[in-house]
């Protein structure tokens, strides 16, 4: 039997893993963390030092990402100056096509419109 079906074996499908992760905690809270011999002790920790480590992960992927739509608005904040400052320039006056206040529509996909 191969690693990854005996973890399948052990933990279920990724349907059923919310059912064992419920009945286990119920039963750890049952227990009582006093009553855990060493191996389910050291098992605890290391599940609770995996979890550390996955949330940790998780934040810095959202801390990525919110320097990146920082760095996005930034990006559009400057297109939308260098616009209204071209039309300045060319005597178009944004004020009077309400083009000083109304946000400019951006489709991410096919870029500006």
């Amino acid at each position: 039997m191969q690693t990854a079906e005996l973890i399948d074996v052990v933990f279920g499908t990724p349907e059923q893993q919310a059912i064992i992760g419920m009945r286990l905690q119920g039963y750890l809270q049952d227990l009582g963390v006093d009553r855990l011999s060493d191996t389910q002790e050291a098992i605890r920790r290391m599940v609770n030092a995996r979890i550390e480590e996955i949330v940790r992960h998780s934040l810095g992927q959202l801390a990525d990402a919110q320097v990146m739509l920082r760095a996005l608005a930034n990006q559009l904040e400057d297109i939308e100056t260098r616009a209204r400052m071209a039309a300045l320039g060319s005597g178009f006056d944004p004020v009077a096509t309400d083009l000083a206040t109304r946000p400019i529509d951006i489709d991410l996909e096919g870029g500006l419109p």
